[in-house]
């Protein structure tokens, strides 16, 4: 979604670019969406920030979305993790009671 062609802006422009502590903390008061539909809508200087910036806006909603999908994928792993132990211990439960169950008719 924060490819910069989207925003008619060349793609990669942001590659090396570092973002500038006070965009940084601009960027954020802003938030993620309303900046990514400024971009989109080609209204970025409603919000404040000039051309320049541009590309440092794009290349901290590619930031965010690195982050986001960093968290996604860790949040997937616990719940697989969860999941698996979970089917373990019903399993292991079902053969505790089939055992208790056969001991306690022999």
């Amino acid at each position: 979604m924060t490819d910069g062609a989207i925003w008619g802006i060349l793609p990669g422009i942001g590659g090396a670019m570092t973002i500038s502590d006070i965009n940084r903390s601009r960027f954020q008061l802003i938030g993620r969406d309303r900046l990514s539909l400024a971009l989109a809508t080609g209204t970025i200087q409603t919000l404040g920030i000039n051309e320049q910036s541009k590309g440092e806006a794009l290349e901290w909603l590619q930031e965010q979305d690195a982050e986001n999908a960093a968290a996604q994928r860790l949040e997937r792993t616990r719940y697989e993790t969860i999941r698996r132990w979970t089917i373990v211990a019903a399993v292991a439960s079902v053969l505790a009671a089939v055992t208790g169950t056969i001991a306690l008719f022999r």
